[in-house]
């Protein structure tokens, strides 16, 4: 692979699409940050949504922006992002939280002492905010008395540090803040990162819009402007099981193609191959496992999935995988 190849798929990877409702949260998110140390209560945020919708790239592009940095006497760590272990206990959390910003011996002592080790490190560090992914492992098997306190635990953590935390989990994680009142007092702000929903005319105007940015950050070159045609970007949008996540991985499927057969020209026959030689071909939701870019428009129409969720004027949810190899009726 020639050097340009190789910068050209690098750039292709670090491909990142902050549409219109992603850059609202991450405006929200920047308010609480700058607001950290000054608000006498901490304002702290829930975000929710299924898999694949972006929450965590929407959290890795946030840190990138906020980089740890070394100073003389101490490594500065203004955000930070850690998950929720499963079945997480306070120690679980506690030794987590120690390890990213790195305490040599996160997993010793008490839970008392972990604690206290943690406040003197968020103190030092100079943490502005903590990010915790993963948020509905704390309710995974969890007894009430286990949840119970995890949860105070996270408040007596934003009390204490005065820091405020950013939550991201699953929609069922709202039971957590459901169950504990003097925790949701904590989140003044909540948002919910819903999928693409081109059913309506909204939602599919923010589709195109999503496909025209990736289009002009990609440099590359497409054939009769296919890209932005709805014959094409609606196969693209049921292909990939509607989410941002898939849909991102098939269009770098496809430009990692061209780049490696040395063409600055995107065709949509790249797609209709890639389908076919790629994951998404083995979880088709389509009938008899059919490849929706190689049959007619009218065709693909009239498939009973993707005209009952047209119709419906609801996002569209991903299916889950199929195990064997029955096609979908």
């Amino acid at each position: 692979m020639s050097h340009n190849n190789d910068i050209r798929l690098r750039e292709i990877e670090n491909i990142y699409i902050v549409y219109p409702r992603l850059q609202e949260i991450l405006n929200v998110i920047e308010k609480i940050y700058c607001l950290s140390g000054v608000s006498s209560e901490p304002n702290c945020l829930f975000i929710t949504g299924h898999s694949g919708v972006g929450k965590t790239c929407l959290i890795e592009h946030y840190l990138q922006n906020h980089p740890r940095e070394e100073l003389a006497d101490r490594t500065c760590v203004p955000v930070f992002s850690v998950e929720i272990p499963s079945q997480a206990s306070i120690k679980d959390i506690a030794s987590t939280m120690l390890d990213a910003l790195g305490d040599p011996n996160p997993a010793s002592g008490t839970k008392v002492s972990m604690t206290n080790k943690l406040y003197k490190l968020l103190y030092n560090c100079r943490v502005k905010l903590i990010i915790i992914d993963e948020f509905q492992h704390l309710i995974n098997n969890a007894s009430d008395r286990k949840f119970d306190d995890v949860s105070n635990w996270l408040k007596s953590l934003i009390n204490h540090s005065k820091t405020p935390i950013v939550l991201l989990g699953l929609p069922e994680s709202e039971e957590i803040l459901l169950r504990n009142s003097q925790l949701r007092r904590r989140f003044y702000y909540s948002h919910s990162i819903d999928p693409f929903n081109v059913s309506t005319v909204n939602g599919d105007a923010e589709f195109v819009k999503f496909l025209s940015i990736i289009k002009d950050k990609s440099n590359f070159e497409f054939e009769d402007n296919f890209f932005l045609d709805k014959e094409f970007y609606l196969p693209l949008f049921f292909a990939a099981n509607g989410t941002v996540a898939n849909i991102m991985k098939f269009i770098k499927l496809v430009f990692r193609h061209a780049i490696n057969i040395d063409s600055n020209l995107i065709k949509r026959e790249y797609f209709e191959y890639i389908y076919n030689k790629s994951i998404f071909r083995n979880e088709s939701i389509f009938p008899n496992f059919q490849n929706p870019f190689s049959v007619s428009y009218e065709t693909f129409m009239s498939w009973a999935l993707v005209g009952s969720t047209l119709s419906t004027k609801k996002a569209f949810r991903s299916i889950a995988r199929r195990k064997d190899n029955v096609p979908p009726i």
